[in-house]
């Protein structure tokens, strides 16, 4: 697998949206930590349960405003981070500026003439194209910098033929 990380220039409304993500993303990290930091085990269908739980509430409906794939690779991510680290993970802050959220699932974003479209958006999204990808993604990230500058890397399964001699 390697990286392919490129500079990205969303409109006005894909940034309302990318920061709704973002502060969604870092909303049920906080939540599922904080109902899950004294628990002794804990694993994935727990914390997608209580994903559920969350969503279901009728005081959270505003989670539905985004994607459902970077909520439950927030899922995904605070399992593994229990089951590497030996004292808990942190709460996320609203004040760090160093946003991301993860979208996987070639259903869950779309190319379309070599443009990619976010999650319940119609206008794709504005890419500095360096290079072109080798491959279909199988994921990409989006960050965005303290200076707030926006950043999006493409996971792919890249094929490296064999040397021979």
């Amino acid at each position: 697998m390697k990286a392919f990380r490129y500079r990205c220039f969303p409109n006005e409304a894909q940034q309302q949206m990318l920061q709704k993500t973002f502060g969604c993303c870092r909303f049920v990290w906080n939540q599922l930590l904080a109902r899950n930091q004294q628990q002794t085990s804990v694993n994935l269908i727990i914390l997608n349960n209580q994903l559920n739980e969350l969503k279901a509430n009728k005081n959270y409906k505003w989670l539905y405003e985004i994607s459902a794939v970077p909520l439950q690779q927030v899922t995904i991510k605070l399992n593994r981070t229990f089951s590497i680290l030996v004292k808990a993970p942190k709460f996320k802050s609203k004040h760090n500026r160093k946003n991301s959220f993860i979208v996987t699932g070639k259903a869950a974003y779309r190319f379309k003439e070599n443009n990619l479209y976010l999650p319940k958006d119609k206008e794709p999204l504005a890419i500095n194209w360096t290079r072109r990808l080798p491959c279909k993604p199988s994921s990409y990230i989006i960050k965005q910098t303290r200076d707030g500058k926006y950043w999006i890397s493409f996971v792919c399964k890249e094929y490296i033929p064999a040397l021979t001699n």
